[in-house]
């Protein structure tokens, strides 16, 4: 359905996630294409919400180009969703950590959309994440991968948005699995990582960064006293890197561990307070359980080897 209304249309900030900023040359090139063809100024909405051409819209206005509004009608959020994740991937300017979670999140959307659908479902059992891998010329497995890492990547975004984007432009170099433990801090963890990686202007986040990071903040809260404050700070280097602890310590891992397990802790006590779980979707009940079940298997490893090196 096409409309020359003139109404301005909001910007759903889930949404807004999946569509990649554009550089100068691609604005300037969105502005070649607004100019020179008239489909180049269709702008897609749904529910007076923009898809992922907010960028055109705003470029007509700028120029005095009446746009032509194309509304769709989606059978809900999920489909809105999978459509702008399906539109950004044919982006020929699109970063590659963006294209990995964008993979991430057409597989997370494609999962909500057959499980309405009974028959689609019984169907295609077992095969969504083949199916998608087949058309985007990748394996099954690599698809789940990217979901695991698109919704650890979610979890960054709802703490600090500019972060996440960072990450997923290659501002900032962070592997999946890192991206994982991040997104297993508390939010607060992950705004001072963010903060160091900002002051710091750091181009590489590994996970001895992360470490370290919470290590300076757990001393810097606990070394509250002025002299202790002050010694702290001594160990800060003032040059442009996340802060480096004292050489080694036998206990370095272990510390560091306890205090990563405080976090998992004060997490699974949150959400067994707040959560619904009559409501929760089949999909998140089933990775939670798999997931617990990971963890327990990791508490019964690492005790069996604190017993075989203390017994």
């Amino acid at each position: 359905m096409e409309n020359n209304n003139q109404s301005n249309y909001s910007l759903d900030p889930i949404f807004e996630r999946y569509v990649q900023p554009y550089s100068k040359e691609a604005k300037q090139q969105l502005l070649t294409s607004i100019l020179e063809n008239k489909d180049g100024r269709v702008v897609h909405v749904w529910k007076h919400m923009h898809l992922n051409d907010k960028e055109k819209y705003e470029l007509c206005k700028q120029h005095g180009i009446k746009e032509t509004i194309k509304i769709y009608c989606f059978n809900g959020r999920n489909s809105a969703a999978y459509y702008i994740c399906t539109k950004e991937l044919q982006r020929d300017d699109l970063c590659e950590e963006y294209r990995k979670y964008l993979i991430g999140e057409l597989y997370h959307y494609k999962e909500l959309i057959e499980k309405r659908d009974v028959f689609k479902r019984s169907m295609m059992k077992g095969r969504l994440s083949d199916e998608l891998g087949l058309k985007l010329g990748i394996s099954g497995g690599t698809v789940k991968k990217y979901s695991n890492y698109a919704a650890a990547m979610d979890i960054i975004f709802d703490t600090d948005n500019e972060f996440a984007k960072h990450i997923l432009l290659g501002k900032v170099k962070v592997s999946h699995e890192n991206v994982v433990e991040l997104s297993r801090l508390r939010r607060e963890e992950i705004r001072i990582i963010a903060k160091a990686v900002e002051n710091d202007k750091l181009e590489k986040l590994t996970l001895q960064d992360i470490r370290n990071e919470i290590k300076w903040n757990y001393l810097r809260i606990q070394n509250s006293l002025p002299k202790a404050k002050r010694e702290v700070e001594k160990r800060v280097p003032k040059a442009g890197t996340i802060r480096q602890m004292p050489a080694y310590d036998p206990d370095s891992e272990v510390n560091s561990l306890c205090m990563t397990i405080g976090s998992w802790v004060s997490s699974i006590e949150r959400v067994n307070k707040t959560a619904d779980f009559t409501k929760i979707t089949t999909k998140a009940r089933i990775r939670l359980s798999k997931e617990l079940v990971s963890l327990n298997h990791m508490i019964e490893k690492i005790q069996c080897s604190l017993e075989e090196r203390t017994g």
